[in-house]
């Protein structure tokens, strides 16, 4: 899925909702479809001045050739140019610019990386994994206390792309009972080659099950871990803890 040049008036609020911007971990080596010259523009609020450093020439593009044949940066490039002084890509095996080799299955993450992150971008990663609370306990895990998470996830109409179709109701739920501040929740789909963009709220989507039935849509929900905040609290879903008014006890520690 990637991060595509379109989100980047979202991405760059979310990333600035960050306490600090020095490190930064990409859930695969994800796709920043945009020129060097196009993320200045677009990212133009939040690009310092001078980069953290000086970056090779063999890094700075894309590795897939569809990409890099248009000069399409690289996301450790990307990550580079928008002031991060370490970018990190996770995966399970050794492609393209993968540093860290590691199944998001199994825990473990923080170990393999060596240290947590300021910004953890998952551009359409977690629909892969078998495990989503393992894989989320591995994300909350490398996550600094101030440091913020962002997920694009497809939400409906992306048959057999990924082992599942994420509801906002997963980050709404599992984020909030385990303290998390929620900082964006939106539902997104493109229309005439333009994109459309809805907030969404824990009400809407805990009140009631939604169908769109035309179009493919995605959810981009951005946390930020916040000295409170948890990683095991294994939540009930908002429409029925609604419903059934849950006392704390019910909530369950792993």
């Amino acid at each position: 899925m990637g991060l595509p040049l379109s989100l980047a008036p979202l991405l760059g609020k979310a990333i600035s909702g960050a306490d600090a911007r020095k490190s930064c971990l990409f859930l695969g080596d994800q796709q920043i479809s945009a020129t060097e010259a196009e993320v200045r523009a677009a990212y133009g609020s939040i690009i310092p001045e001078t980069p953290p450093h000086a970056f090779e020439e063999g890094f700075k593009l894309s590795l897939t050739p569809r990409y890099r044949d248009q000069k399409m940066v690289s996301c450790v490039y990307f990550a580079n140019l928008i002031g991060f002084e370490v970018a990190d890509v996770v995966d399970i095996d050794e492609r393209g610019f993968v540093n860290i080799r590691h199944d998001l299955n199994e825990p473990g993450l923080e170990t393999a990386a060596g240290h947590r992150y300021d910004v953890i971008f998952d551009g359409g990663t977690l629909e892969h994994i078998f495990s989503t609370a393992g894989a989320l306990r591995n994300i909350g895990e490398c996550t600094n206390v101030g440091g913020v998470v962002i997920h694009l996830i497809p939400m409906n109409n992306f048959i057999n792309h990924g082992f599942y179709q994420i509801s906002p109701t997963l980050f709404f739920d599992y984020y909030g009972w385990n303290k998390w501040e929620v900082l964006m929740a939106f539902s997104l789909t493109a229309v005439d080659n333009q994109l459309h963009v809805y907030k969404a709220n824990a009400r809407e989507f805990a009140g009631a099950a939604l169908e769109f039935a035309d179009k493919p849509h995605s959810v981009f929900f951005a946390v930020r871990r916040t000295a409170q905040s948890s990683i095991g609290v294994v939540p009930t879903q908002g429409m029925y803890a609604t419903r059934m008014a849950l006392p704390k006890e019910y909530v369950r520690l792993r």
